[in-house]
């Protein structure tokens, strides 16, 4: 398995930092990538797209939000605790809803937290036998006010496309 970090900014520039050329993933093994993104425009969405070779997918998402203000990861480097309520959606290419999740980061069991959450405001999805396919991860934010940095776990039988990600400033 390899891991590759996309770095991505839906801020005032609009650009992938990091394409996905030398992903070595695969639809016949397991991978695991981290999507890390900023949502950062009240409303806005990064998209993600990608081919699953078929059996399971997780989804688990992470993020700064904690009940403590001493106690959380520092995604961006800031130092600064922000508090994003993320959303994760798994649809198909051609949009229908496949998995939904909105608070589920602590809720879901131990592999939930195994990202390191510490508020169940993170995001969590898991498909035990996804079909083969083209698919689409919609991240957005519970309140249109909320922002902040999240990363996303991603572990399956898949392969991101070259520039995977999209962003829509709402």
């Amino acid at each position: 398995t390899t891991l590759e970090e996309a770095v991505v900014n839906d801020g005032s520039i609009n650009a992938v930092s990091e394409t996905f050329e030398d992903f070595e993933g695969g639809l016949d093994s397991s991978s695991e990538a981290f999507l890390t993104g900023i949502l950062g425009t009240p409303g806005g969405k990064d998209t993600y797209v990608f081919t699953h070779g078929g059996g399971p997918l997780t989804l688990n998402a992470l993020t700064e939000y904690s009940s403590s203000s001493s106690n959380y990861v520092d995604l961006d480097g800031s130092g600064t605790q922000n508090k994003l309520d993320i959303m994760l959606e798994l649809t198909t290419a051609n949009g229908r809803r496949i998995a939904f999740n909105d608070d589920g980061g602590t809720t879901a069991g131990s592999d939930a937290v195994s990202d390191g959450s510490l508020h169940g405001y993170d995001s969590y999805i898991h498909q035990n036998n996804l079909p083969p396919g083209d698919y689409i991860v919609n991240v957005t934010s519970y309140q249109a006010a909320s922002s902040g940095p999240y990363r996303i776990t991603m572990t399956g039988a898949f392969e991101l496309d070259e520039n995977p990600y999209e962003t829509d400033q709402g």
